[in-house]
């Protein structure tokens, strides 16, 4: 089962970049050759979109709880629980997007976010 930071997901779309060493390539006038300065292992900030179905009620209190991880270290796990990111540092969230679905089913509202972090 999907979840962020230990809360439940219906879906968790998108996917987080790997780590890579970063080199910073210079020259310096009156010098032969190049130089590099070793910057480390970093990957790039990547964006989550995360979706929970349920009742009204409990979509508000999906949002409070995604919006209550802003500026922490999560773990991440995708729709089948076969991929997990472990350290998903949270530190952008977007407005939520909430729409009432009056349908027959048990599901009564969307409430939807979209995450953006880099992992560490």
């Amino acid at each position: 089962m999907a979840s962020f930071g230990g809360v439940s997901c219906d879906h968790v779309k998108g996917t987080a970049n790997a780590k890579t060493r970063r080199l910073d390539v210079f020259t310096r006038p009156g010098l032969d050759g190049h130089g590099a300065v070793d910057l480390g292992d970093a990957a790039d900030p990547n964006t989550f979109e995360l979706t929970y179905y349920g009742t009204y009620t409990n979509c508000l209190a999906w949002l409070r709880s995604i919006e209550a991880l802003r500026g922490t270290i999560v773990a991440v796990v995708n729709d089948w629980g076969t991929e997990t990111t472990s350290w998903l540092f949270l530190s952008y969230s977007a407005s939520p997007i909430r729409r009432a679905d009056r349908g027959t089913g048990v599901a009564q509202a969307r409430a939807a976010v979209r995450v953006k972090g880099a992992t560490q």
